[in-house]
């Protein structure tokens, strides 16, 4: 079993600290969505097998960090290519007593079933769609606040995707590594927004970018 180091602890306790949250309960539940999730690993190959031993800092760490973006009072969240979860798991549980629901996206049938399966062990205000990116339809009195991606497609086809559910009040934060500022570039040929970048506090490469405002061309 992977245990989270003190420094991952510590960076948790700092974020909890800042958001006004619980991080024994947090470190609790993220420490059963660890063993559930290599667990089912063995079976539905949820994340790359080589970054399990730090699934910590690499996973739960990069996504939890997004929480200080999140406005939860502004409508749901909506996560594109959830695969095993990340990051709407760890969001979830960070705004577990909050009055956020998050719903997750994913195409692959054997990982809704793990991602519907976490959501109830856990508790959480989720909501599985089973189904490919381009065919999801939400209910019209769902206001999506938020939209995450998390190794899901560039920019200018992750646009394309969530245009339809992007309102006056939505802020898609999308977790880039290198080569974001040509995805940037590309995108600018078919979308107007208006975009805050905020470097990674878990990977130095990385950076999550904040778009709003979202127009086509």
């Amino acid at each position: 079993m992977v245990e989270p180091t003190k420094h991952d602890l510590s960076h948790l306790q700092n974020l909890c600290d800042e958001l006004g949250l619980d991080a024994a309960s947090i470190a609790s539940d993220l420490h059963i969505y660890a063993q559930e999730l290599i667990r089912w690993q063995k079976v539905k190959n949820l994340v790359s097998r080589e970054t399990l031993p730090e699934i910590w800092p690499r996973h739960f760490l990069d996504s939890v960090q997004l929480a200080k973006h999140v406005d939860v009072t502004s409508g749901i969240l909506l996560d594109y290519g959830s695969g095993g979860g990340l990051p709407a798991i760890p969001l979830a549980i960070v705004f577990k007593n909050s009055e956020l629901q998050v719903h997750m996206i994913e195409a692959n049938g054997r990982k809704c079933s793990f991602l519907r399966q976490i959501s109830r062990q856990l508790g959480l205000n989720c909501v599985v769609h089973n189904q490919r990116a381009e065919e999801l339809i939400l209910d019209q009195k769902l206001a999506v606040g938020t939209i995450t991606a998390r190794g899901f497609a560039d920019l200018d086809a992750t646009f394309s995707y969530c245009f339809a559910h992007f309102g006056a009040n939505t802020t898609a934060l999308l977790q880039k590594g290198r080569g974001y500022d040509e995805e940037i570039a590309a995108s600018n040929t078919n979308w107007r927004y208006d975009l805050e970048t905020y470097s990674s506090v878990i990977a130095p490469d990385s950076v999550i970018l904040a778009v709003s405002g979202l127009e086509r061309r």
